[in-house]
Parts: structure tokens; sequence; C-alpha cells
């Protein structure tokens, strides 16, 4: 497995065949049947265009003989007959074919996807910080583009069809004309091989532009998104984000211009000595057939064996380095996306929900940058305690409470729930056991009862519960202000549905990290868009959670998946830029610079005169 970190190196140069025999395996995987079927369908398919040649030769001579007066008619239309069932059995097995083959496609189309959104739901978030994971996950969702399915699956197995065809036919053209074959072989080449570095060019020009066509899209975006509306409007931005957009566009289409224009012109030279090669081929089996070496019959039925020959030997070139080499390296790139880690380990200990939680010496440092986030942290969080996170911007609290929930595993020193490491634990079960809150939250187009219910998504549909989430989260007054309450759709893109504000979208996360009703609940910046009376409530909610059982008690829950929060001590920790909330907390951690630099009290901090009182003496002066 490829680990994206600091040090990754760039992806090497796929291979077509790899990719080849993956993709066969996955797909004999994922519909065995079918796909064994239509792969045998392929193969008899293969095998009919010798069957027709040869057929053909008898065809003619029978004919010859009954010109000749040599022979009766009866004998050559048995011989007409064979050749017409072939031909029948050719036309009833491509609807047999194309059926099999839809079903193993959309199978396949369901599975690709599939296995796409699943490998985004282990893997570590630590890959998102990488900007070449987001190059190599645009590649892998092109790979799982309508369609692309369809052309791997007829792709695949047209590499055995057309072998066949190309050892039968090729076998029978050998054999009646040994001086022929190799110059039909020959004169095959040229256009596969051109085939063969064009397509190559093209996958990897289409790589190295990734990342200019992410960058074009973002541009359109900002053109097209209701929410960067306003402000492109307001500082009159279109016109800049339209040069930026049109830059990119022209930088890569010049490059596609360039490489298209230098291919077709060594198309054009390669067909010439391809066509060349033909004449070279058929003026050697012309002279046989005048010296009387090659039957004339025979030499009717080789010029439809060249173009059987010709064709198999340009697919299987196509089929594995062409244009269906091209797709290949595609689904290579999908391959490589799957094969990505690290990942969330699959199975684990069972997190203590009453532990402690114990720092020692955390630090962490981002993908791909030189200085720590975070470094030497260590401190303990108690069952039941509250606790502040303060510190200016870029000090570390947001990479902090990520390492809290296991989203991200310290680069340096351990994490321990309960006494075991985070890293012994099963990430599901640790997950059932925290709620957090951050200040980028998720905006979802669902209603506001699911708005609000999927901080538990196993009880979406449990009103009585949403309702109490959304009275300590102060969505209830969202709810009230809405046509259809709880039922209505929060998002103009479908009918009946609705926006709201930055500060009721704020009630609406805090809510949902209630709904979660865990043993730590983590607030990152929760009331950054609220008035000061919801952010009173919400900071009064915050205050009833530790210490004595704060929620309602918790579902139950698989003993594979996690704890069960009951009516146990709720450790609750709030990140706030507003110290005023501090006091309410039990302690108060202070960070700068990616460093603990003071813990304790308010009082106690105040007091001591150091980096937290110069913060407070700062903000509260306002309010003098």
């Amino acid at each position: 497995m490829v680990q994206v970190g600091a040090a990754t190196p760039p992806l090497r140069r796929g291979r077509a065949a790899p990719s080849l025999l993956r993709f066969a395996g996955w797909m004999l995987q994922v519909d065995p049947a079918r796909g064994a079927l239509v792969l045998a369908l392929r193969i008899v398919q293969g095998a009919s265009p010798a069957a027709t040649v040869w057929l053909s030769a008898r065809v003619f001579a029978e004919g010859q003989a009954v010109w000749a007066g040599r022979a009766a008619a009866a004998a050559m239309l048995g011989w007409l007959g064979a050749w017409g069932a072939v031909g029948l059995l050719e036309v009833a097995l491509w609807p047999l074919f194309e059926l099999a083959s839809n079903a193993v496609i959309h199978d396949m189309e369901d599975a690709a996807t599939a296995r796409l959104q699943a490998k985004a739901g282990v893997l570590r978030l630590e890959a998102y910080e990488r900007p070449d994971f987001h190059d190599i996950l645009r590649r892998a969702r092109e790979a799982c583009d309508p369609g692309m399915m369809l052309n791997l699956v007829w792709n695949t197995t047209d590499l055995p069809q057309n072998a066949v065809t190309l050892l039968a036919v090729g076998g029978l053209v050998g054999h009646w004309s040994p001086t022929l074959l190799p110059a039909v072989v020959v004169a095959a080449l040229p256009q596969p091989i051109s085939e063969i570095v064009q397509a190559r060019a093209r996958h990897f020009r289409g790589r190295k532009q990734t990342a200019d066509e992410r960058l074009r899209g973002y541009y359109g975006t900002l053109l097209s998104n209701p929410g960067a509306a306003k402000e492109v409007r307001t500082f009159d931005l279109q016109a800049w984000c339209l040069a930026r957009w049109r830059g990119l566009f022209w930088k890569v289409a010049d490059e596609i211009h360039r490489q298209e224009r230098a291919q077709t012109l060594a198309r054009a030279g390669l067909n010439t000595v391809t066509l060349l090669g033909y004449a070279a081929g058929l003026a050697v089996a012309a002279r046989g057939l005048a010296a009387g070496d090659l039957p004339a019959a025979r030499f009717a039925a080789l010029l439809l064996a060249l173009r059987s020959v010709q064709g198999a030997a340009e697919g299987i070139a196509m089929s594995l380095l062409g244009w269906g080499g091209e797709l290949l390296l595609k689904v290579g790139d999908l391959f490589a996306y799957l094969d990505l880690g690290p990942e969330e380990p699959a199975g684990g200990a069972r997190p203590d929900p009453s532990g402690d939680i114990v720092l020692e010496g955390v630090g962490f440092t981002y993908p791909g940058k030189a200085t720590p986030a975070l470094q030497g942290v260590s401190c303990v969080l108690r069952s039941g305690e509250r606790v502040a996170l303060v510190g200016e911007n870029g000090s570390g609290k947001t990479t902090l409470v990520k390492l809290l929930c296991g989203l991200y595993r310290p680069t340096e020193g351990r994490v321990l729930y309960g006494g075991r490491d985070m890293a012994e634990l099963h990430p599901q079960a640790l997950r059932d056991l925290q709620a957090a809150v951050f200040q980028d939250h998720v905006r979802y187009a669902f209603t506001l009862g699911e708005n609000i219910g999927l901080g538990r998504a196993e009880q979406v549909a449990d009103r009585e519960t949403v309702r109490r989430a959304a009275e300590l989260g102060g969505a209830d007054a969202v709810a009230a202000s809405l046509p259809q309450g709880y039922a209505t759709p929060l998002t103009r893109e479908f009918e009946g549905g609705t926006d709201l504000s930055g500060g009721q979208w704020q009630r609406i996360a805090v809510s949902r990290g209630f709904m979660r009703q865990a043993p730590l609940v983590v607030l990152d910046e929760p009331t950054a868009s609220l008035d000061p009376r919801a952010e009173a409530e919400v900071f009064r909610s915050f205050a009833q959670l530790a210490g004595g059982g704060g929620q309602a008690a918790g579902p139950n829950r698989d003993a594979t998946a996690g704890g069960d929060a009951g009516s146990g001590p709720v450790t609750a920790v709030l990140v706030s830029h507003r110290l005023g909330s501090a006091r309410l907390c039990d302690r108060v951690l202070v960070l700068e610079g990616g460093r603990l630099v003071e813990q304790g009290r308010h009082d106690e901090l105040v007091a001591a005169g150091g980096p937290y009182a110069r913060l407070w003496a700062v903000q509260s002066q306002w309010y003098r």
C-alpha cells in the first residue's frame, strides 16, 4: 500500500498489463457467472473468423469444381450452408454478449463507485492535507465516469477474442502461404505502435495537467457558486476570475493542440508504411498464385484472412497498449487511489467511556510541512472536566482537537484514552464516544430534523431526541420560525426548501453535536456567528454538560462498535477566542506556537500575568 505522507514520491508511470489483469480479476470477482460468460462468448467470437476463412476456401474450391464440371452443385451448397451457419452463429451470439456485458458493466460501475466512496471512509484524514492526494482523487473519479466501465469491460474482453483470431487465422495464413504471414504482421505493426506511443503521451499529459484542471474548475466554481456570488459581485471579480479561467483553459488547450498536431503527422506517415507493407504481401501471394504454388481458392480466402489478421494484431496492440491501454492506465489511477494509505485500523480495543484522556509529548506535523503544528504537548483531561483551549490563530487549537478526536494520529508522542493508546483502539468505537462541533461545520441539504439527527444517524427518526438536542443547541427557535418546522428542507436547490443565516446554521451544528450524547464533547468556535443571547444559551448548555452526567442516556450500541455514554460524566472541551467563556471551565489550556505554555483556572492565569493574562487584558478592555 502506498503511504501518503511527507516523503511520498510521485506516482510512477503506469503500466497497462498489470491493470488489465487486475481489472479482469476484479470483473470475475464482482460478477463471476456473467463475467465468465462474457469471456467465453468473446473466445467463441474470436474463433469464428478462422472458421469463416477456411469454409470460404472450401466454398471457392467447390465452386471452381462445379464450374469446371468436376463436381455436383450439391457439394458446394453443403459447404455454403456451413459457411452461412457460422455467420448466423456470430449474429446470434452478439445480442447474448450485449445482454451479459451490460449486466457486468452495471455491476462494475456500482462496485467502482462503492469502492471509491468506501476508500474515503477508511483513509486517515492526514491524506487530505496533501495536494498530490487531490490530483490522485480527481483521476480516480474520472476512472469511474459514466461510460468508462463499458469501454473497459469491452476492451478487456476484446483481448482474448483478438488473440484467438490472430492465432487461428494466422495459423491458416502461415500454413497456406508461409511468406505472406510475416509481411502481414509487420505491415500491421506501425499503426498500433503509433497508437501505443500516442495513447501513453495523452495519458501522462493529462496527469501533468490535473492540477491546472482542478484550479480552472475552482475559478469556474467561483463564477457560478451562489455562496461566492455576493463577494464576486461586490468586489467586481467576474472579469478577474474569468481571465484566470481562460488563461488556464488555453494553457491546457495549447498543449493538447501541439500534441495532436504531431500525432496526426505521425499517423499519416505510418499509414503509408502500412499500405506499402500490404501491397508487398499481396504481391508475394500473387506470385505464388501465378507460379501454381497457391491454389486460386486459397488465394481468394487469403484476401479475407488478411483483414482478419491485421484487425486482430491491431486489436491486441490497441487493447493492451493503444486506446485500450489508455483506458487501462486510467483504471490504473483508480487502483492507485484504492491502494493509498495510511488507512484507519480495521479493529482494535474498546475504549473506556469514563476514563481520563492523557496526552504524552504529543506533536503533529502536517504532510509536506517542515514546521510542526504541535509539539511536546502533555496534559491530562480528567473525566467530567470542562476544559477551555485558547490561543491566537495558528497556535494549534484545532489541530489538537482533531488529535483528541482521533481524526489525526500524532507524529510524535501519544494520546491515551482510559490508559490505552489511541492507536490501539477501534476507530468506530472511539468516534462513538465523541461529539464534535467544528467551526467549518457542514450545511446538509436535508431537512432541519435530519440536519440535527445526523449527530446520531441511527436515531435520526427519533423526534423526541431530535427536539431535545435542538433545545440544548438553540435550534428549537429555528424550527419555530420555519413553515414546516423540523420537516423544512434547508436548501433552495429543491422545491419547498429555504436557506438560513450563518447564526441559525451554527445553532443547528451545535444541536447536532448535542444529539450525539457522548462522554466527550468538543466545541470548536461554536458561537462565532451567534448573537450575544444565543451565545449565552449555548454556553449555559455547555456549562451544564460536564461533571454530573449531562445529557440523557445514550442509545444501546453494538459491542464491536464502542462504548455507551450512558448517564456517566461528560468531559467537555471548548475552543473559543472569546475568553469570557473560559470562566465557565474548570481549567484553561493556553497554546502558543504549537506548545502548551500555561494551564490553570481563569483567575489563576489572570493573576499569573502570563500569555493568558495578556490576551485577557487586550480583549476585556472593550467591555470596561
